[in-house]
Formats: structure tokens, sequence, C-alpha cells
């Protein structure tokens, strides 16, 4: 909990070296904050977060007063709702091979008594035009999205609202990426549909053998 914040809020008329010492305390609770609430499990995550945020309080030290609070606001909100757009997935790491994996997501599908529409072979794509493209980056070594659709949950989510079906189909992919085999699916929007990422979650875990 945040008791005191004046104490790193520069004002008009500071020396550079207040500036600067005020700076140092801001990174400094920063750092404090941010371990308390998040802990070392997603410090990685934080990362970029955390050199933004340097970059703004040395920019923001400069102006001071008033004006470096309003900033430090908007800049703060900007960058947390760029992190939460970027996590747009949900994945699971799974032990063992790509070819298992693909076998347990095609048998979790099946078995939920839906039909797999089509598989995309995203993966074999992008390797066949990665030269093409003048890059020889190898995204992922395999890459397959199960296609699929359920007739009664889409019907019950379009009913809400009919414009839910820019999400269908729904997807979910194994890929091979470094040696790390993974399943995972695409993350929905709050409300109606996450009566479709709770089905996605469910084909996924029982995938990985949860």
């Amino acid at each position: 909990m945040i008791t005191k914040v004046d104490a790193f809020i520069s004002e008009n008329g500071e020396s550079a070296d207040v500036r600067q010492a005020t700076y140092e305390d801001s990174v400094d609770r920063f750092d404090g904050l941010t371990g308390d609430m998040f802990g070392k499990a997603i410090c990685g995550a934080l990362i970029y977060v955390r050199a933004s945020i340097s970059i703004f309080f040395r920019v923001i030290n400069q102006i001071g007063g008033t004006t470096m609070k309003r900033f430090l606001i908007a800049a703060c909100l900007g960058m947390f709702g760029t992190m939460a757009i970027a996590e747009g997935s949900t994945v699971y790491p799974f032990d063992g091979s790509f070819d298992d994996a693909t076998f347990s997501v095609e048998s979790a599908i099946i078995g939920k008594g839906l039909v797999i529409d089509y598989v995309s072979h995203a993966g074999e794509m992008l390797n066949r035009t990665g030269a093409d493209l003048g890059s020889d980056v190898e995204l992922f070594a395999a890459a397959d999205i199960f296609v699929f659709c359920s007739a009664s949950l889409s019907r019950e989510v379009m009913e809400v609202d009919p414009m839910n079906i820019a999400y269908c189909p729904y997807g979910v992919f194994v890929a091979d990426r470094n040696g790390e085999v993974m399943i995972g699916y695409r993350n929905y929007p709050q409300g109606e549909m996450q009566e479709v990422q709770s089905l996605l979650d469910e084909i996924a875990r029982e995938a990985i053998g949860e």
C-alpha cells in the first residue's frame, strides 16, 4: 500500500541534483512496489514496463510540478493498457512431442462431440514462405491450428450479440518453438464469450493431461 507519494514528485525550481535524487528515489520505490505486488514469477513480464517507466521518470523530472503528475498518470495507464492487450492468448506447455500434442488436441476436441472443420498447417506455411520474404528466421519448427465450431454454444453467444460471429470458428493451436511444445488458444472478451473460452480451456487442459 502506498501511503506517501509526494516524496518523489518534483517541484518547480528544484536543482539538477535534487531532480536526480528524486528520480533515483522514484525508481527505488517502483522496484519495491513491483516486487511486493507481483513477485518473481512475473518479473520478466515487467522488464519492458520498468524500462519504459524509467525513461518516463527521466523526462518527467525535467517538467516538474502539476504537469509531471498529469503526464505520469497518463503514461502509466497507457503502458499497462498495452501490456494487457499483448496478453492475447493462453498457453500451456506440453510434456511430449509435437505429434503427441496434435493427437491429444484432436482427441480432446472429438471427445467433446465436436467436428474439426480443418487443420491449418501454419508452421509449414511460415517455413515455406520465409525465404521468399527474405527472412531466415524460424518462428516454429511446427505449428498446427485445429479449427472447429460448436453449434449450440455459437447460437447461445450470438443470440446475446449476433456480432459475436466475428469470433467463429474457434481454434486450438499446437506449436513447437525452440524445442518446447505448447498448446493454446486465443483469449476472448469478458461476457458471453467467456463460455467459449471455458470450452477451449477444457480442451487444452485435457490435451495436456490435466
